[in-house]
Parts: structure tokens; sequence; C-alpha cells
């Protein structure tokens, strides 16, 4: 703008420049394309019981598309999908989607209603997945572990939707929970009991 208030031409070269390309965009894609594949299964025969369970629950079909709800079939189909897709068993145990047991990789998440996780850029970086049929010792909620993509102590759920939204209407106190204050259709939430360093100062960079 000063060079074109002072007359003089000025020319921005972009020839020869190129974005640095993101190391952990092979993550992201993973984590998408598996997104994908269980929404597509919350909608098949597979996923009824699962899709049910959401109805019983008041998660309607906007919530659904909205947090991208899937859900994670039997053990098996999962990790033969993501074989399918190419994927190679290094990437799926760096995002945290299989596990080596004793007879070799199964998937991490069957069976399960899946909600993704995403960091402060909208990036998939884990999932939180909840039990919907009664399984004798099986726990009710599990969650990715820690990745080279997610680390549960430096995120906000729900952060890259709500923070603009947040930044514009919501003034809260943080000695309170800030998520209590927000409306429902832009829920944050701690993904930790814990009030982390990173997480506070996301949410204080919304102000």
């Amino acid at each position: 703008k000063v060079a074109q208030m002072i007359g003089y031409p000025l020319e921005i070269s972009t020839n020869g420049f190129e974005p640095k390309p993101n190391v952990n965009q092979p993550y992201y894609d993973v984590m998408n394309d598996y997104i994908a594949y269980t929404q597509y299964e919350l909608n098949a025969a597979t996923g009824m019981a699962c899709l049910e369970y959401c109805h019983r629950r008041n998660i309607n079909e906007d919530i659904i598309k909205r947090f991208q709800i899937g859900y994670a079939p039997a053990q098996e189909k999962s990790y033969h999908y993501l074989k399918a897709k190419k994927y190679s068993d290094e990437i799926l145990l760096d995002t945290g989607l299989i596990r080596e047991g004793n007879d070799g990789y199964t998937s991490t998440f069957f069976d399960r209603l899946m909600i993704p996780i995403h960091d402060e850029n909208g990036n998939p970086v884990g999932f939180t997945a909840r039990i919907i049929t009664n399984k004798e010792g099986a726990p009710k909620y599990i969650n990715t572990s820690q990745t080279k993509i997610y680390e549960k102590s430096n995120l906000v759920f729900n952060y890259h939707r709500a923070k603009d939204f947040a930044r514009k209407n919501i003034v809260v106190s943080w000695l309170r929970e800030p998520w209590m204050s927000l409306p429902w259709k832009k829920p944050i939430s701690m993904k930790v009991l814990l009030v982390w360093e990173q997480p506070v100062r996301q949410i204080r960079s919304i102000y």
C-alpha cells in the first residue's frame, strides 16, 4: 500500500516459491480416510445398532454430521479396509489405529461409536470411542493413546469449530469451567480433567 501511495512500482515475484510440506500430512490423510469409513459403516447394516443408540441418546443427524460421528465395525474389518487403501502397518501404528498383539496386528477400535478428535487447526489426530453393547470387562470408553500427532494434554475438544464463535460472543472466567458457558451447538470441552497449560493457552488465544 505504501508503494502505491508514493507511485513506486512494486512487484513481488512468487516464482520458485513452494510452501513447506506438512510432515504430518500423511497421518492426517489416513485419519480422514478412516473417519469417512466409520461414517459409511454407521449407515450400513452393520452400524444399525450404533445408529439406533445415537437416536436413543438424542444424537440426531445434524450432530452426527457436524461432529463426524461414525461406527467402527468388527475388529478385522477396519484393518482390512485400511490395508486395502495401501496404508502401511507403520503409519497405522503411528496414528494409533492398529495395535500389535500376539496374533499380529488388530484394529484398536471395533464395535464402538467413534468421535474424532481434532487439533486447533482442524486436523484429525485421534478418537474417543464408546462401547454400544454390554461386554463384561470392556471399558465404556477408550481413547487414542499418545502418538506422533496426538497428545491429550495439548488439546481442547472442538476448539477448532468453536473458537471463532466464542471470540465474538463469549467472555468467561478462567477460574471456572470454560465449556459450561458456551452455547450447546458450539461446546468446548477439556479433553482432560486437569487444566493443562497448553489447552488454557489455546482458549485464552480466543480473546
